[in-house]
């Protein structure tokens, strides 16, 4: 098969590794070997350090998709007693310098920092009322809903800001991944590349030269996409998605693929799921493991000859 994405590397090598070994077994004692010496076994190789890098990525990629979403879960609750603050602020001290430099409430979509420093001048200003011996009449310390102290308040902010050190790491963490497995692509294809160019001059005419390996799929053949609609299923709690038919005549599957966040990029795309061509539907929690995570999703037409196209976009947060 030929290369279309990152997971179609290591079965498209393996086809060249099928090939060099069948050259090889015709040249005996003299096998092909590429420039500097690059032989069969170290292509071998190269394709087994490929499969690592991809699956570590994706390894790297679910714990950072995992940390976002534990991230999500903790914002919720303390924005919630943010804004219980500010009500309580607003109620039991109207027309008080403490209601003037009340901080606004941060935004769920807000960066580190604004999110995190309205909260810490949440926690300022409730630690300074609690300990105003000025201030009577109001039920003091403040207690929200359900009793919720200042101590609380505390313990969650520690929590939320552990959390976000652990999302930016592991983020970091995914991305080097994907870069260190990326700079494995380009050698591999270089290789295959001289193999192909190899075996065009010495084995010119021959059944070796008929059955090269394609590198790429052939030119004019790229399928039209499907259109994508879906959403969380909060009966059946996962992913739905379902498209229209392919027509192409040439349709082998549909593959169903991801990026972790809320934009897609296709060099950190994953396949989540391969769907046979009469099922028009997928199902799953693949690429929101877990509440609060998000996952924008494709639905790919994939063609007996290799050639693929990508559907719109369908962005789904897990509740």
């Amino acid at each position: 098969m030929p290369i279309t994405s990152i997971g179609s590397y290591p079965p498209t090598m393996q086809d060249f590794v099928t090939s060099w070994a069948s050259v090889n077994a015709t040249l005996g004692a003299t096998p092909l070997t590429l420039r500097g010496g690059y032989t069969v076994a170290q292509f071998t190789t190269d394709r087994t350090n490929i499969i690592n890098a991809i699956n570590a990525a994706i390894t790297t990629t679910n714990t950072e998709q995992f940390n976002a979403a534990t991230l999500n879960i903790l914002k919720a609750p303390i924005l919630a007693r943010a804004i219980q603050f500010r009500k309580w602020v607003q109620s039991y001290l109207p027309n008080t310098p403490y209601a003037q430099i009340l901080p606004d409430a941060p935004k769920p979509s807000s960066a580190e920092s604004k999110f995190l420093d309205p909260l810490t001048d949440i926690l300022n200003l409730w630690t300074t009322i609690n300990a105003d011996a000025t201030l009577t009449g109001i039920p003091l310390p403040i207690a929200l809903t359900g009793g919720y102290l200042v101590a609380t308040f505390i313990t969650d902010l520690v929590a939320l800001r552990t959390a976000y050190t652990t999302a930016r790491t592991t983020a970091e963490q995914a991305a080097l991944s994907r870069k260190q497995r990326d700079a494995l692509l380009k050698p591999a294809v270089q290789r295959m590349v001289q193999y192909r160019g190899a075996i065009e001059a010495r084995f010119a005419g021959t059944a070796f030269q008929a059955s090269l390996p394609a590198l790429s799929p052939p030119p004019g053949s790229t399928p039209d996409p499907v259109f994508v609609t879906g959403g969380w299923d909060t009966i059946k709690k996962l992913v739905h998605l379902e498209w229209e038919a392919s027509d192409n005549k040439n349709l082998l599957q549909y593959e169903v693929r991801g990026c972790t966040g809320t934009t897609y990029k296709v060099a950190n795309e994953f396949t989540i799921a391969t769907v046979p061509p009469d099922k028009l539907f997928w199902e799953g929690t693949g690429g929101v493991p877990v509440a609060g995570a998000q996952c924008v999703y494709r639905v790919y037409v994939v063609l007996t000859t290799g050639n693929e196209k990508g559907s719109n976009n369908v962005a789904i947060s897990r509740p």
